[in-house]
């Protein structure tokens, strides 16, 4: 029968793919342990969930299933499936932490001012690179600006609907998982911004913001574009000089923004009036 073939695809599972589906038995037991602050341990545990499922998603479909395997096995290995189930759980994890984020009116307005703003820097292109990728005048500006005053919560809110509005442009997907890493988590990171909010740490922000970008987008080239490195140089080595070639330019002029005094004081200004309001 079809369900005791799936058992037996189950149990066929490599050693540490049990070892990690141990650690997600653990975690729900903990989380039940702790269902009294379900509201503080939620989250965390989604995230963790997320975690292993995008380890699942990279690991497993690059295992061939035995020749003639069923369906079921088949199911297992599958990119597709994997895929879906970190979007799923991404979706959860970023409903989750909204809800425990408070939101105003002026909050989500300037989250719209910025995400445009930051879409339509995006459409003045400086440079275009030949694989993907271009520099602009400080597109990526407006949402670590927003994270850095309304924290990460909003900021990794805010740089999601920017990753989605850059398919407006066009989009080259070749893999499930490679629209994540190229789309969406490069842009939803710059909210790391928001964990430096202090007055004098918007350019530390920003350089984080943007070397976790710079992280997502590296990742990608060296599992989906190692075949675009030239004969003889490690996948990595190229992808770290190709994304470098358009993200340390977009870098140095968000910084060079920000450091100017006179717009220095009007964002500090700006952050102040919006903990007022």
């Amino acid at each position: 029968m079809w369900f005791s073939t799936f058992l037996e695809n189950l149990v066929a599972l490599p050693v540490w793919a049990w070892v990690v589906w141990a650690l997600v038995v653990v975690c729900a037991v903990v989380f039940f342990a702790l269902r009294k602050r379900s509201g503080a341990a939620l989250p965390i545990v989604v995230v963790l969930l997320l975690a292993l499922a995008v380890l699942f998603a990279f690991a497993l479909p690059t295992i061939e299933p035995e020749e003639g395997a069923s369906t079921a096995a088949a199911f297992l290995y599958s990119p597709i499936f994997w895929s879906i189930l970190v979007a799923i759980l991404g979706v959860v994890c970023i409903v989750l932490l909204l809800r425990r984020q408070k939101w105003t009116i002026q909050m989500l307005s300037t989250g719209a001012l910025c995400v445009a703003l930051a879409f339509v820097l995006s459409c003045l292109t400086l440079y275009r690179m030949p694989n993907g990728g271009s520099i602009t005048p400080a597109s990526m500006l407006p949402i670590l600006v927003f994270a850095w005053i309304y924290g990460p919560i909003p900021g990794i809110a805010a740089g999601t609907m920017d990753g989605i509005m850059q398919l407006v442009q066009g989009a080259y997907v070749i893999h499930p998982m490679q629209f994540l890493l190229d789309y969406i988590l490069p842009f939803a990171v710059l909210g790391i911004a928001g964990l430096f909010r202090k007055d004098n740490q918007l350019p530390l922000g920003i350089v984080l913001g943007s070397a976790a970008r710079f992280i997502i987008h590296v990742l990608s080239g060296v599992i989906y574009f190692a075949s675009s490195a030239p004969a003889g140089q490690s996948p990595l080595l190229y992808s770290l000089g190709y994304n470098a070639t358009y993200l340390v330019p977009e870098l140095i002029i968000c910084l060079a923004i920000v450091l100017v005094p006179r717009m220095k004081h009007a964002l500090i200004r700006i952050k102040h009036e919006a903990k007022i309001a």
